[in-house]
C-alpha cells in the first residue's frame, strides 16, 4: 500500500468492556466505570467499526471509523503502528498493530464537572 492510498477491502471491529477499566486507581476506576461517566451497568460496551485505512509512511497508518460509547457514535480517528505477521496458533495469518487516538469526552456524552473538596471542579 503505498502512502496516501485509502484501502477499504479490510474492515475490523473491536468490543471493549467498559467494566474492564484498570488504571492501577481503584477509585479512579470505579468512578470512570461508574453512572457518572462509562456507567458500565447500563453501556456494558464500547465498540468500533472500521471505515478505511491509509498508510502514511513506513510502517505507520491511520484508520477512520466510528467509535460508540454510552450509545453515541461519533467519527473516530486511530494512528496505527504496525507490530507485525505471521500463523496464529490455528494456522490462520495474523496482524498485529498498536494505536492510539484523542477523543473529546463531551462529543461522546463522557462529562462530569463534580465539585471538589477544594471547590475547585474538574
Amino acid at each position: 500500500m503505498r502512502p496516501g492510498a485509502t484501502r477499504r477491502r479490510s474492515q475490523a471491529s473491536v468490543s471493549v468492556r467498559t467494566g474492564s477499566l484498570d488504571t492501577s486507581v481503584p477509585d479512579r476506576d470505579a468512578h470512570v466505570v461508574g453512572p457518572g461517566f462509562l456507567d458500565c451497568g447500563l453501556y456494558p460496551l464500547m465498540t468500533s467499526r472500521s471505515g478505511g485505512m491509509v498508510r502514511t509512511g513506513g510502517e505507520r497508518f491511520r484508520v477512520s471509523g466510528e467509535l460508540m460509547t454510552k450509545g453515541v457514535e461519533r467519527p473516530v480517528v486511530i494512528g496505527l503502528r504496525f507490530g507485525g505477521a505471521g500463523r496464529g496458533p490455528n494456522g490462520k495469518h495474523r496482524v498485529g498493530f498498536e494505536g492510539t487516538a484523542t477523543l473529546q469526552r463531551s462529543a461522546r456524552g463522557l462529562t462530569w464537572n463534580t465539585a471538589r473538596g477544594t471547590g475547585v471542579s474538574r
